[in-house]
């Protein structure tokens, strides 16, 4: 006897084949994974193999295979054009005195704040100012360089809904964070912690930043 997950993983069965060939199973058995499941359902390995003899089964099974590889066919192309695009990008940053540069985070900051605040969101109540904690105005300098200073949301929006999102949004990041670190050698560390993060070495999503954007 031949289980589903096993017509589809070793013999290439499709839920579309198993309609059409397979509508009935020739045994029901409770399931011993998960007593709470659905039943397991169990084929004949001969009546099988004799379904698969058929030449309307071929034909169908033959146009199946077609179909999937055409389909990894074009994502392996949409993958490439990915790869290329990302080769292609080149991270620029204006070089601002260290104090100016917090100025601007501190601005930039406090006017999401305010924004949060006119919209009936919650803020965490606090202004920045270049007093602040050390580790907090790292991580408002880098926001602001990211977000403000580069075309960050741009490749993110170009990407948006393709293929290898999940690479290209690390490939960006990673450049990004690399160019602030080269050229903010102060916000080195900061930038290692957020790339941590976009790694999964953090949950990323059940924590978000003060300034209303994820980190």
């Amino acid at each position: 006897m031949v289980t589903k997950s096993r017509l589809k993983s070793e013999r290439g069965w499709t839920d579309k084949l198993l309609k059409a060939f397979l509508p009935e199973p020739d045994l029901v058995k409770p399931n011993p994974n998960y007593k709470s499941g659905p039943p397991m359902q169990l084929f004949e390995e001969a009546r099988i193999e004799r379904i698969e003899n058929t030449s309307q089964f071929k034909k169908q099974f033959n146009a199946t295979i077609g179909r999937k590889q055409a389909a990894r066919k074009a994502v392996a192309t949409k993958m490439e054009q990915l790869r290329k695009y990302l080769e292609a990008v080149e991270i620029s940053l204006p070089a601002l005195p260290r104090d100016d540069l917090i100025d601007k985070a501190c601005r930039h900051y406090n006017d999401i704040q305010w924004q949060r605040e006119a919209e009936g969101r919650k803020t965490c109540g606090l202004l920045a100012t270049k007093d602040s904690d050390r580790v907090f105005l790292d991580r408002i300098c880098v926001n602001y360089l990211r977000h403000c200073l580069t075309r960050y949301e741009s490749h993110l929006d170009k990407m948006s809904g393709k293929v290898g999102f999940g690479e290209g949004y690390r490939e960006i990041r990673h450049k990004i964070f690399s160019k602030i670190s080269g050229e903010y050698q102060w916000l080195a560390s900061e930038c290692k912690r957020q790339e941590g993060k976009s790694a999964g070495l953090e949950s990323e999503s059940s924590k978000e930043g003060t300034d209303g954007r994820m980190l």
